[in-house]
């Protein structure tokens, strides 16, 4: 009786042999499938499409997480390679993956596909248990640029904010910002335009919404610690394909300087206590000029009020 070789995986990568580990995603050992699915979503080759995409429908939910997550990268390189309809109709079934990891890929990548066909079931899965598949979802509606998303994503805004934590509530706050900010303004109710212009740090457009951006603009401060503790950026997340892969070594402060100069500007006697609770708490340097005056301004708002 002839035994069967066995795959070497490594052998396969080290020529970058994309035929043969595709051919090895359909072995009947699991371990197999499992190694060649980790390397082809590393090596991301757009000739490894159909076989990435088959694999969405392993039974072992670590095939299809590889997978899934494979094509989430060719997309950003290459998003004509999964755009035909047949593609799109595949990949918003496997949105019901029982697996999150693989629901959240599948969202990036129809986002970066951006076929309007996927907008309804993005929208439903912003009422995803997953927090991870909602952040994927707000990101993809901001890609396909759809305003119709807005309020359904500033509902979810309002109900991640109610339990975020200090540390992790920016990633959220500045994911929503991006989606924001790729719709189209005009169509978009004022909170939204005004959340997408304080978290993008456009300061006089900032301004112009006065007193209503204040609140914003407070919790941005109390963040400004921990920006570069998550890591994470809007740039990163909201700008297209191969830049996206060149700007993943941003990570940059809020610029609480800015922030601090802008509740001045406004001068609302709200702001009296975040300015003072920054100037005892901050962790860092920061202008102490513009504090003090931003702190004179908000008094001379109240004492006028």
């Amino acid at each position: 009786m002839r035994l069967l070789r066995r795959p070497d995986i490594d052998k396969l990568v080290g020529v970058r042999d994309t035929a043969g580990l595709a051919h090895a995603l359909g072995d009947h050992e699991l371990a197999v499938r499992i190694a060649a699915a980790k390397a082809l979503d590393k090596l991301a080759d757009p000739d490894s499409t159909d076989a990435l995409l088959g694999a969405l429908s392993d039974e072992d939910s670590r095939v299809r997480m590889h997978a899934s997550s494979g094509l989430s990268l060719i997309a950003v390189h290459d998003a004509t390679r999964l755009a035909d309809p047949a593609t799109v109709e595949r990949l918003v079934a496997a949105l019901e993956d029982p697996a999150w990891d693989v629901r959240a890929a599948v969202a990036r990548t129809l986002g970066e596909i951006r076929d309007q066909r996927a907008f309804d079931p993005l929208v439903s899965h912003l009422d995803d248990p997953e927090s991870y598949v909602r952040l994927a979802a707000v990101r993809a509606l901001g890609e396909l640029g759809d305003a119709r998303a807005a309020q359904p994503v500033l509902t979810l805004f309002h109900r991640e904010l109610d339990h975020a934590t200090k540390a992790t509530g920016y990633q959220w706050i500045n994911t929503f910002a991006g989606a924001f900010d790729q719709l189209d303004q005009a169509a978009l109710p004022t909170e939204a335009r005004m959340i997408a212009a304080i978290w993008c740090e456009r300061w006089d457009e900032v301004v112009g919404f006065g007193s209503a951006a204040v609140e914003q603009l407070h919790l941005m401060l109390s963040q400004a610690p921990y920006r570069s503790g998550c890591g994470m950026d809007h740039r990163n997340f909201f700008i297209t394909n191969g830049e996206r892969v060149r700007a993943a070594g941003d990570r940059r402060l809020v610029d609480a300087d800015s922030v601090v100069r802008t509740l001045g500007r406004i001068g609302d006697p709200r702001s009296l206590t975040p300015l003072n609770d920054f100037r005892e708490n901050r962790l860092f340097p920061c202008d102490e000029a513009a504090l003090s005056q931003a702190i004179a301004n908000c008094l001379d708002a109240g004492d006028r009020g």
